[in-house]
């Protein structure tokens, strides 16, 4: 295929004899032609339109033109191109389309997004005590050993009521029947089948989606019979309850096996009967008003965007006064997708009343889940996985948000910010103290916060990652003195400056970081 670019000068004939050789070719020559006719939407003709108008019909090639003026200085159509075949060329109507659809308010992200995307390069090998490992079975077999560990069952503390009491639910749970779920319809696959990313990787049955989604729309009244099948015993598609796993470095060509984001291929079907009950767990959460103010994330108006300017307006609203500081304790919880506890989990839902049929399913969702790793052609042996919720499922970050849903309501007299598993704290001082006195205020009721914290880390099984877990004083004072805080004997740093859900909040609560 020849392409090429032109301009030609006002007033001066079109280069006939150079557009003949490429009339027996493949060419795309755009460029500016200053050639008007009302064939492509001018108000008048010139010599030039007129001249590649008739060597246009001598030839039978065609143009592409726009449908709205190029010129700077009139109405013309002067910016175009001409082609072999114009036929199937839509860049301008998709061009269109997307511009239209933007201009309605509707997000800009889905085509941005690739650009912003940050880069996981693929890895060569593994770093070690014993060197670096570069045999594919050997470093499979390796991760599979470190995620066998992490994916362990936790230790119970037997003096722990809390640990008691979820480990009775749970087990009076596991010997309860299945519960029949109500009938998926036609509209509900079609609508989530739909909603599936196109992509080409191969799940655990070796289909991709990009392949699934070449099957004409009328096989989903098929999908939708077996769907049903599946629904009246209230079971889980055994297939989709296994990962297929790859690995991505954090940390270049030869990371450690902890700087390593794994990736679980989980299966196409499975991914859109899960869809489908996630809708219906949404669904029931806004109609028993669920979700509450100090949460955000993962949820239709709830945004991330929500959480950031209702922590800096609390903030700034706190410290209008000189004499008002406030701390803020970002905590940072360790792998918390990972090792959600099934029965703490269990036992907040039942809590919250979750339906029984949405309930049953979810626990037959979580047990007997496996993995396997793969690296190049190299598998690992399957692992079983005793905590935590699937990577890449929709339902892991739902049902993380429920898992936390009373987690704010520990801290009573505090405000509490929470998206996902990104929980902030801030203690403000009071208008009557001078600063001095709010400081020391402030550092006793942190030590109060962090042993609620401790509290309820230990009650669910889901630690704090202190190495991770910042504190920052917001205040207008040159030199303040900062509260000691410590969470179980640990101390806290303290930073100037914290990214907090992507954006940088400092002590002075400036924006001079972006201007």
């Amino acid at each position: 295929m020849q392409l090429g670019a032109v301009y030609i000068p006002p007033g001066k004939p079109i280069p006939q004899d150079i557009f003949d050789t490429y009339v027996d070719k493949s060419f795309y020559i755009f460029g500016d032609y200053n050639a008007k006719h009302t064939d492509w939407l001018c108000t008048n003709n010139n010599a030039s339109g007129v001249q590649l108008r008739n060597w246009l019909d001598n030839t039978g090639c065609e143009m592409i033109y726009p449908n709205q003026p190029t010129s700077k200085r009139s109405t013309a159509v002067i910016d175009f191109g001409i082609t072999h075949n114009a036929d199937g060329w839509k860049a301008e109507e998709k061009i269109e389309k997307r511009n239209s659809f933007i201009s309605q308010g509707n997000n800009i992200w889905k085509y941005v997004h690739s650009t912003f995307h940050p880069y996981a390069p693929s890895f060569k090998g593994l770093t070690t005590n014993n060197g670096i490992i570069k045999d594919h079975q050997i470093i499979a077999d390796t991760l599979a050993n470190y995620y066998e560990k992490h994916f362990e069952t936790p230790i119970i503390d037997p003096n722990n009521i809390s640990h008691i009491d979820a480990m009775k639910e749970y087990d009076v749970f596991t010997k309860q029947p299945n519960i029949p779920l109500e009938k998926i319809t036609l509209i509900e696959v079609e609508k989530n089948w739909k909603r599936a990313q196109k992509k080409k990787s191969t799940d655990t049955e070796g289909l991709s989606a990009f392949l699934l989604h070449q099957i004409p729309l009328e096989y989903l009244q098929i999908i939708t019979v077996a769907f049903n099948k599946i629904a009246e015993t209230g079971e889980v598609l055994r297939s989709s309850k296994h990962a297929k796993t790859i690995c991505l470095s954090k940390d270049g060509m030869y990371p450690e096996v902890n700087k390593l984001r794994p990736i679980s291929l989980l299966s196409n079907f499975g991914k859109c009967f899960e869809r489908i009950i996630h809708g219906r767990i949404l669904k029931w959460c806004r109609e028993n008003d669920i979700f509450i103010d100090e949460q955000s994330g993962f949820t239709a108006e709830r945004r991330l965007q929500t959480r950031i300017l209702s922590l800096v307006e609390d903030l700034r609203l706190a410290t209008a006064a000189n004499n008002r500081p406030s701390l803020v304790i970002f905590v940072d919880f360790m792998s918390a997708f990972d090792r959600m506890w099934h029965p703490a989990l269990l036992k907040t839902l039942l809590k919250l009343e979750f339906p029984p049929p949405l309930l049953r399913w979810i626990f037959s969702w979580l047990n007997g889940r496996t993995m396997s790793i793969h690296v190049g052609n190299a598998v690992s042996r399957v692992i079983k996985l005793f905590v935590g919720t699937p990577q890449g499922s929709v339902l892991a970050a739902t049902l993380f948000r429920l898992h936390v849903h009373f987690l704010p309501s520990y801290f009573m007299n505090l405000v509490c910010h929470l998206f996902a598993d990104d929980l902030a704290i801030i203690i403000s001082g009071a208008l009557e103290n001078t600063f001095s006195k709010n400081i020391t205020e402030l550092e006793r009721q942190a030590e109060i916060a962090m042993r609620i914290l401790a509290k309820y880390a230990d009650d669910n099984l889901l630690p704090v990652n202190i190495n991770k877990t910042k504190a920052l004083l917001v205040h207008d004072v040159v030199a303040p003195p900062y509260p000691k805080i410590k969470y179980k004997e640990l101390p806290i740093e303290f930073v100037k400056r914290f990214k907090y859900l992507g954006v940088d909040i400092t002590t002075k609560l400036g924006w001079g970081i972006y201007i």
